[in-house]
């Protein structure tokens, strides 16, 4: 086992899925890949609101610190790990999650995908689909979900 594919989003689970991550890196001196997939700009957000000028630069400056914090955190995740001596790359790409998730997998070619799950019910699932279970679905190599539960 060379690649691990670590999708992250930050969540509350997201330290306990990189601590895993790192746990298997160093057991089979493979390299990780952290990604953070974020939508593209006002995806899913304006839904059926008018947009005036003034509120789209509203919401576009609220955007940009949210991804500004989120590119600094994965910066000090990539770094911690480092120092660690793991063998990190950290990529931060936009788009539709399940769809860049699903094209890195077939992009990168990991040996293991480890990623965290949000403990959402079935009818969260039912209704908003679920980005591990697409990753479940679609990747041909073994998948360790990390449950929310599973927090320190």
């Amino acid at each position: 086992m060379k690649k691990i594919l670590v999708p992250i989003d930050f969540s509350d689970v997201t330290e306990f899925v990189v601590e895993n991550a790192k746990l298997f890196a160093k057991s089979f001196d493979a390299e990780l890949k952290i990604i953070h997939v974020f939508a593209s700009m006002l995806q899913g957000i304006v839904g059926g609101i008018i947009m005036t000028p003034l509120n789209y630069e509203v919401l576009r400056e609220e955007l940009a610190v949210k991804l500004k914090n989120k590119h600094k955190k994965m910066l000090e995740i990539k770094q911690k790990l480092s120092n660690e001596k793991v063998n990190v790359k950290a990529s931060f790409l936009e788009g539709k999650v399940s769809k860049v998730v699903l094209s890195q997998v077939k992009e990168y070619a990991p040996d293991m995908i480890i990623m965290g799950s949000h403990g959402h019910g079935y009818i969260t699932k039912v209704l908003l689909g679920s980005i591990t279970m697409s990753v479940l679905k679609h990747a041909k190599c073994p998948v360790i979900i990390v449950p929310s539960k599973a927090k320190k």
